[in-house]
């Protein structure tokens, strides 16, 4: 057992060490060892990416350190069941080994020397708000067989979660990981029976509208900065169509993650600004709430906050971070019935390019829904989601 283990641990640390062998653990990853200045050492993970099926989606060899972990935990348990000392001697040893991993937890060891003068943070990890993981209601109502796929904004910025809901509801989604090279190259163009045919659909590349993905990429990456008037509804309805677009859904986490300190506003901004250019009244969902155990509402001040189900921390004070966090709902089919109407685009071509890259990967929950979502008849104005009279309460 213990030989399985330590298989597990080598052909997986060997991994976490990327295709080519470098010096110094900071280094970039465009500094390798060059023997003679110009050999390079290539790593295991070059042979993983090319011949293990599924390696060339993983986007990153670190992610090859989760079973370096696991193998570590089983190692560890073993050398524990076989050390000397007796039953007494084995115990004092799997408290000492307990008590460091929860110093390993919830002491901040990556913190180095910070200058005098300086905010200094807390070092002891307080235990963190958490919420349940749960698909938003909205999604679960979706048709997962029928083609009509959704828009998230902001792009680029919570794939992770995305993806999640994705399992429920099944169907496309704009700028997502699913691209043709994803697809098996024998059934990238044809057969495989019905499922090969989902996935070519999940992964179908849009061709139309390419202006109105600029902008709505420009909404999602710099929105203060992002002219609306670009966004017409002939151009948009044109991607909308080309992709089988139904719905286009606006979420607030997403702009926490884009700017803590402007989330709101950029929510809010967005929603309004997209309801005057599209012509269409959103509704309005609770995407995630917090989920708090009893008498300890805003106990952490200090943090270490971060945007919920993601690993990306925030300086805001815990009470600064809103209690809900909302979602926005387009009805995209006024645009499809344009589109209808309109002369065919020269943008689109029957032609599905072989490669045409996959979209920027940036590393990453839902919530209790609020039954009966009302229309946005008058956005609301900017402020905390933890002051709206008609927000609802957490199920």
């Amino acid at each position: 057992m213990s030989r399985f283990w330590l298989l597990v641990f080598a052909v997986f640390f060997l991994g976490t060490l990327g295709p080519f062998l470098k010096l110094g653990a900071k280094a970039d990853s465009s500094e390798v060892l060059l023997l003679g200045g110009e050999w390079v050492l290539r790593m295991p993970y070059t042979v993983m990416f090319q011949w293990v099926p599924g390696m060339a989606r993983m986007f990153g060899p670190y992610r090859m350190g989760a079973m370096v972990v696991v193998a570590s935990v089983a190692l560890v348990a073993l050398g524990l069941a076989r050390a000397p000392g007796g039953l007494w001697g084995r115990r004092v040893l799997s408290g000492l080994a307990i008590l460091g991993t929860v110093l390993q937890i919830l002491y901040r060891w990556e913190i180095g020397p910070i200058a005098e003068g300086s905010f200094k943070p807390t070092m002891w990890r307080p235990p963190l708000k958490v919420s349940a993981l749960f698909v938003p209601e909205w999604y679960t109502t979706l048709d997962p067989a029928e083609e009509a796929g959704i828009i998230e904004l902001p792009l680029d910025q919570q794939q992770d979660l995305i993806c999640f809901y994705q399992l429920t509801h099944r169907r496309k989604v704009f700028r997502s990981w699913a691209t043709p090279p994803a697809i098996p190259p024998v059934f990238r163009k044809e057969g495989g029976g019905e499922a090969a045919a989902r996935l070519r659909y999940l992964a179908r590349p849009d061709r139309a509208g390419k202006t109105a993905q600029d902008v709505l990429l420009g909404l999602s990456r710099a929105p203060e900065e992002t002219d609306l008037a670009l966004l017409n509804r002939e151009e948009l309805a044109r991607l909308v169509a080309g992709g089988g677009y139904k719905h286009l859904v606006v979420h607030e986490r997403g702009y926490y993650l884009v700017d803590p300190r402007s989330g709101p506003i950029f929510y809010r901004d967005v929603v309004r600004r997209l309801a005057e250019a599209l012509q269409i009244t959103p509704e309005e969902h609770v995407e995630l709430a917090w989920f708090d155990y009893p008498g300890n509402e805003y106990k952490v001040p200090d943090g270490p906050v971060y945007v919920p189900w993601s690993s990306h921390e925030v300086s805001l004070p815990d009470q600064e971070m809103p209690n809900r966090y909302f979602m926005a709902v387009f009805d995209l089919t006024p645009l499809i019935e344009l589109a209808a109407t309109l002369p065919p685009s020269e943008e689109a071509s029957d032609a599905v390019p072989e490669d045409p890259g996959a979209h920027e990967h940036v590393e990453a929950a839902p919530g209790a829904p609020r039954k009966g979502a009302a229309p946005l008849d008058t956005p609301a104005p900017v402020g905390s989601n933890n002051d709206r009279p008609d927000a609802g309460a957490a199920p």
